[in-house]
């Protein structure tokens, strides 16, 4: 049976190939959380200029963010509701 490690002594057993391959990972999380945050606000925006034009209702936009929230799943989705 293997001993509990924390992370940062799992960390110093990796080679620099896996460090670097683990950084990577890391970095492309964040850039698709970022993106799905622009993407989001993006629908919201249009989200508004339709409903400010007349083509939906107030309860179709309503339900329509839920759905983005869903879709995108912003990390202030509790902000934005």
């Amino acid at each position: 049976m293997q001993e509990w490690q924390s992370p940062l002594q799992e960390n110093a057993r990796r080679t620099d190939g896996e460090m670097q391959a683990w950084d990577l990972r890391k970095e492309c999380r964040k850039m698709k959380t970022e993106a799905n945050e622009v993407m989001y606000k993006m629908a919201e925006f249009l989200l508004k200029k339709m409903q400010e034009s007349g083509l939906i209702s107030e309860e179709e936009r309503e339900k329509i963010s839920v759905l983005n929230i869903e879709t995108f799943s912003p990390e202030l989705a509790k902000v934005y509701l």
